[in-house]
């Protein structure tokens, strides 16, 4: 059995707007008709280790990544109901003084008092990182140790559903890699030795550090078992930036895929490093069940499907050979699509061409109708000119006739000697 210290309660050493917004979320719960008495900062804003970022990329796309503002509520067991959590949620949410996210936790003083001696690894972690904001009066219980079998079969707990959940993540890291997708397989592998990490603190310690970091997983986990230190005791520069490539995949994948970028060979490098984490904390975690109780309590252990990347090089998984199918026919359907827009667009650029064609044509044939219908209308005014003419001639000649007429006649009269 052991003993609290008492509980931190400042919170002076967060920023500014977050011990106003906790002020403003205390007044809100002490105003609610929830029977809370007692109300824990836990979580990222409690370690220190919260994140508050704000990041513009090259092509002006703002992200922003804000940690939660993670609670715990004590309260009295019939004060928990579906009502009154969903009014504290509405009334946190909508006040414009408290703009960071809540996360509440609801737990019953009977079950919180009940966990504290069990050991439950959730609420020491929030008695030992946490903050106590508000206190209703309701004492801290103390913690009993566990007996060996009850430890087993804990630990057992611990285990098969950690280790489980890394077996799942190694499947995923085993299919992206056989379908090529090789960030994603960095972002399953980080994910399974994290897992496997946390199996191995829970089993032998209880304890679950609430970090994404392996090398602090690693290096935490050395104080209870020291050969764990081997799979990041890097000998090369190689070596080091191929474990921080993995370190970067937690984030880098899901926030920037487009430039996280990883080859065949660093996703092989790192499939061969995850897999023999795998096996270490295997055996280690076996070895420790049976020092805390020799036999086994009943429960179905995980099995050892261990990864093995020579066995994935020549043996394709059922669903990434469907997978690896399915894609092949996206892409050749591509091709043909592409193959036929490609024949579209050349048949539309030869139908642009004949229009163009048809069109000059035609605009060739009117300036001809055109030009022949000016050289008609030319000559017409030609041969109307030539007419006036002939006739302005014919007109001159007859007068110059009758003329010539006159004077002979008057030569002749003038012979007779005929006056006129």
């Amino acid at each position: 059995m052991r003993t609290h210290t008492s509980p931190r309660t400042d919170i002076d050493d967060l920023p500014a707007n977050i011990q106003d917004e906790l002020h403003y979320a205390l007044k809100i719960i002490k105003r609610s008709k929830m029977p809370v008495v007692m109300v824990w900062l836990f979580g990222s804003y409690s370690r220190g280790d919260f994140i508050n970022r704000r990041n513009v990329d090259e092509h002006g796309v703002i992200s922003v990544y804000n940690s939660d503002l993670d609670l715990l509520l004590v309260v009295e067991k019939e004060g928990i109901n579906y009502k009154s959590i969903r009014s504290l949620y509405r009334s946190l949410r909508d006040t414009p003084y408290i703009q960071t996210d809540p996360h509440l936790v609801f737990e019953s003083t009977e079950q919180f008092d009940q966990a504290l001696r069990e050991g439950d690894f959730f609420y020491v972690d929030v008695i030992k990182e946490g903050r106590l904001l508000w206190d209703g009066g309701h004492p801290l219980v103390e913690t009993v140790d566990l007996q060996p079998r009850l430890r087993r079969r804990k630990a057992e707990a611990y285990f098969r559903d950690w280790y489980r959940l890394a077996t799942g993540l190694k499947n995923g890291a085993e299919y992206h890699y056989q379908t090529g997708e090789y960030p994603l397989t960095l972002l399953n592998l980080h994910q399974m030795a994290e897992h496997l990490l946390h199996a191995l603190h829970l089993v032998w310690s209880n304890y679950k550090i609430r970090t994404h970091e392996l090398e602090k997983l690693t290096r935490e986990a050395t104080a209870f078992y020291s050969p764990i230190l081997q799979w990041i005791d890097h000998a090369t520069l190689e070596e080091v930036e191929l474990f921080q490539l993995l370190e970067e995949a937690y984030v880098g994948v899901r926030y920037k895929p487009e430039s996280f970028l990883v080859s065949q060979q660093q996703a092989e490098a790192l499939l061969e490093k995850v897999g023999s984490l795998q096996r270490t904390i295997y055996h280690a975690c076996l070895e420790k069940l049976n020092e805390f109780y020799p036999e086994q309590t009943g429960n179905e252990l995980p099995s050892t499907a261990f990864l093995d990347l020579e066995h994935l090089k020549t043996h394709t998984l059922p669903h990434a050979e469907l997978t690896l199918k399915k894609k092949a026919l996206e892409h050749a359907t591509q091709q043909i699509k592409e193959v036929a827009r490609l024949g579209a667009v050349k048949e539309r650029e030869l139908e642009a061409a004949l229009a163009r064609e048809e069109a000059e044509r035609q605009a060739k044939e009117h300036a001809f109708q055109e030009k022949e219908a000016a050289l008609k209308r030319e000559e017409k005014a030609l041969r109307r000119e030539l007419k006036t003419r002939k006739e302005k001639e014919e007109e001159r000649l007859a007068k110059e006739q009758a003329l010539q007429e006159k004077e002979r006649l008057e030569a002749l009269l003038r012979e007779r000697g005929i006056d006129l």
